[in-house]
């Protein structure tokens, strides 16, 4: 951590560099004017090992119905940022990329490849790893966000914490945290996608991993 980190107020401090950390990192303009606060001991962490280690990025259909958040949010994000936009954004940095059933896209060679990319676009911002947000308020017309390596202050404050689906990770509630410290509206959170803990006697069952099916439940 630079020696002045904690003394400089800064214009962004985004918690969390995983991929929305990082693309957000990656457009910003004043990257000496932005702090990111990353729990692990390296950013995208979870971008590593998604898509089976090739980290598959995008899909070639999007739309309003595979979200359950305000559709008039997401439909202005989407016509801003679409999965096409997003797929030449990465095709103009070098990315080699495939169509994998149809539907997805993933990194031709390794979620390393991408990973990459996006550690290039940060160049200039100020990177703080193992750093835990414990929590953050306004003062004023700054925010405050209070971690186990001090105490950081910015005009604006970007959560990218993401959920709670991998705690292995460094997933945690912090980003609900400061929601409900903000006033919002927490909806209950679900697990949407577990995996199953196999006991000696179903050590057979491991013959099945990497299979998909399409499958309603």
């Amino acid at each position: 951590m630079p020696k002045d980190a904690k003394q400089k107020e800064y214009e962004n401090i985004v918690i969390g560099a995983g991929a929305s950390g990082l693309m957000f990192a990656a457009h910003i303009t004043n990257k000496k004017e932005t702090l990111l606060i990353e729990g692990n001991s390296k950013v995208g962490v979870k971008i590593e090992i998604s898509g089976g280690g090739r980290c598959n990025f995008t899909n070639k259909r999007i739309d309003l119905s595979d979200y359950l958040a305000d559709k008039f949010f997401i439909e202005e994000t989407l016509w801003q940022y679409s999965n096409s936009w997003l797929i030449e954004w990465f095709k103009s940095r070098g990315l080699e990329y495939t169509l994998k059933n149809g539907r997805e896209y993933f990194s031709k060679k390794s979620s390393q490849e991408l990973l990459a990319i996006l550690k290039r676009e940060i160049r200039g911002v100020t990177l703080i790893n193992n750093c835990r947000v414990k929590f953050a308020r306004k003062e004023g017309e700054s925010f405050v966000v209070e971690t186990n390596k001090g105490r950081f202050i910015a005009k604006r404050l970007i959560v990218a914490s993401g959920g709670l689906s991998f705690p292995k990770l460094g997933a945690s509630d912090i980003g609900y945290e400061i929601a409900k410290n903000f006033d919002h509206t927490i909806a209950p959170t679900k697990a949407a996608l577990v995996g199953f803990t196999l006991q000696p006697q179903d050590a057979f069952f491991k013959a099945l991993s990497g299979v998909s099916v399409e499958a309603k439940v």
